[in-house]
């Protein structure tokens, strides 16, 4: 459009505004094939190879067990101020049963200060909670802020593992009272 202004106005000649919608029109098709090759291109410049959304931040340490061989764990999906609370509740007599799903790096960061295994990835999605291996958790603790996000997880958790406790946080509004133990108000189902 503005270029079309530019030629009328005589600002631009025909060849130049045949180059810029040429311009636009390859930028336009390559763009979603340059988006997703940004990770990998990336990383060849950094000179190391991509993580995956499911890539765990922190390989395990010492006594701590992979993902894979975890039974009757407890998982930690947020890692927020409500998550840590959580985590450090357990650090005395469960820290090597513990695992932390965390969307945000920089909070996945925080997990591995407290010397948890902590994996990235977003815990809506099924093969991200197979990756810690969610099959066999005793525990799933869900500390997400958005209750949109965490009803996905909880749909999410029990499909793929339906024996697991389920714990949500969730913000009960100052004007209303749960009206059954253990719900939060304004949930269906």
């Amino acid at each position: 459009m503005i270029a079309a202004v530019a030629q009328e106005g005589g600002l631009i000649d025909d060849h130049i505004f045949s180059l810029m919608v040429s311009a636009t029109i390859v930028t336009l098709f390559l763009t979603p094939y340059l988006v997703a090759a940004a990770p990998r291109l990336a990383a060849a410049v950094k000179g190391k190879p991509p993580e995956s959304p499911t890539e765990s931040l922190a390989e395990p340490k010492g006594g701590e067990e992979s993902a894979s061989l975890l039974r009757d764990h407890v998982v930690i999906v947020g890692f927020g101020p409500a998550g840590q609370r959580v985590a450090e509740s357990l650090l005395k007599k469960h820290k090597s049963k513990v695992v932390i799903v965390e969307l945000n790096s920089k909070t996945a960061a925080v997990a591995r200060s407290y010397d948890l295994q902590t994996h990235i990835g977003d815990a809506t999605k099924a093969e991200v909670l197979e990756h810690v291996n969610i099959g066999t958790a005793k525990i799933v603790a869900i500390t997400l802020p958005a209750p949109a996000a965490s009803r996905l997880v909880i749909e999410q958790v029990r499909s793929l593992a339906p024996e697991a406790i389920i714990i949500v946080r969730c913000k009960v509004p100052r004007s209303s009272v749960a009206t059954e133990p253990g719900r939060c108000p304004g949930r269906r189902g």
